[in-house]
């Protein structure tokens, strides 16, 4: 939350997009608390996480425009400096 907030203060990000990432996000953590096979399942971080985010579309949990939204986010997050 602080970061997003970072971010949004930075112009990094719009509030809307901020909020779009943590919807997003808390789905990811919830999945992978819930499917521990997924993190086991080799393959990169990157991979695991498109695999997670696939099946959440799948499940109708998010939209694929959410899915897209955050990995376009998070890339932005990870070039201004403000997420490792």
């Amino acid at each position: 939350a602080e970061i997003l907030a970072q971010a949004v203060e930075q112009g990094v990000v719009t509030q809307e997009e901020a909020n779009t990432f943590q919807l997003v996000h808390d789905a990811v953590e919830q999945y992978r608390s819930g499917h521990p096979e997924v993190m086991n399942s080799g393959g990169s971080a990157t991979e695991r996480e498109a695999a997670i985010l696939s099946a959440l579309v799948d499940e109708n949990i998010i939209t694929q425009i959410q899915a897209d939204a955050f990995q376009d986010i998070h890339d932005r997050l990870g070039t201004s400096g403000l997420m490792p």
